[in-house]
């Protein structure tokens, strides 16, 4: 059994709007599927086989799709908002359910990489926290990370500067001693315990070199829906 993967699904998605009036991001079609469809065939495919989704706004709905998990060949458990917790304190809820390492992936992210190779180089490390990284020189989006020769990772959602070149891809493994910071129960954003982290030098990077995709922004949706089209029709 491979370590669980947490993937934050919480959220309202306002900048989909109206999309998202009446559907969840998770739930919003890519090429006639349901993107967490996508998301979760994909962890199944590249070895990963047990995932807590951290839900909040519409959980419900997402959860009447995903069921168990057992269609898409994983073990689902739920870590349910009822009020909302921001992705820190979503993490921190879930922690029950997570044990003293696991996976981290963004709910509206498309990662194309190999998820067993980014925990196994995790078990060589002995820090809290290893994210992985892309060189992406502000293309996709604004960069927001520094990656030094030592491996070690700078990094600031909220505070950027011209030195930062790469950028946090989108998935991390974290030992639990990386959410001590986290109060219980009140809303908290992760990047703020993240950055906090890696100022201290208990961020440790992993370059990936295949570019992310996201469905956060309209644009975001048009390029997965073409990379995945491209997948279909190359059998990869």
């Amino acid at each position: 059994m491979t370590l669980p993967v947490a993937i934050l699904a919480g959220g309202l998605a306002t900048r989909l709007h109206p999309l998202t009036l009446n559907t969840p991001k998770s739930l919003v079609p890519i090429n006639g599927v349901p993107f967490i469809e996508w998301q979760l065939r994909h962890l199944a495919k590249t070895g990963i086989d047990s995932v807590v989704l951290c839900l909040g706004h519409k959980a419900l709905e997402i959860r009447n799709f995903v069921g168990d998990g057992h269609k898409f060949g994983l073990k689902i458990d739920y870590s349910i908002e009822k009020t909302p917790l921001g992705t820190g304190g979503a993490v921190k809820k879930a922690k029950h359910l997570l044990g003293d390492v696991f996976g981290l992936l963004y709910g509206d992210s498309y990662l194309p990489i190999d998820y067993l190779s980014v925990f196994d180089r995790s078990l060589n490390s002995e820090k809290p926290v290893l994210m992985t990284v892309y060189k992406n020189s502000n293309h996709l989006d604004v960069s927001n990370v520094i990656f030094k020769p030592n491996g070690d990772v700078h990094y600031s959602k909220n505070r950027q500067t011209h030195q930062m070149s790469y950028i946090d891809y989108g998935f991390s493994v974290l030992k639990k001693e990386a959410l001590i910071t986290i109060p219980e129960g009140i809303a908290w954003d992760l990047s703020d315990t993240l950055e906090i982290l890696s100022k201290n030098g208990k961020v440790e990077g992993f370059e990936v070199w295949e570019r992310f995709y996201e469905i956060g922004s309209f644009s975001g949706i048009v390029d997965l829906e073409k990379y995945l089209r491209t997948i279909i029709v190359t059998g990869k």
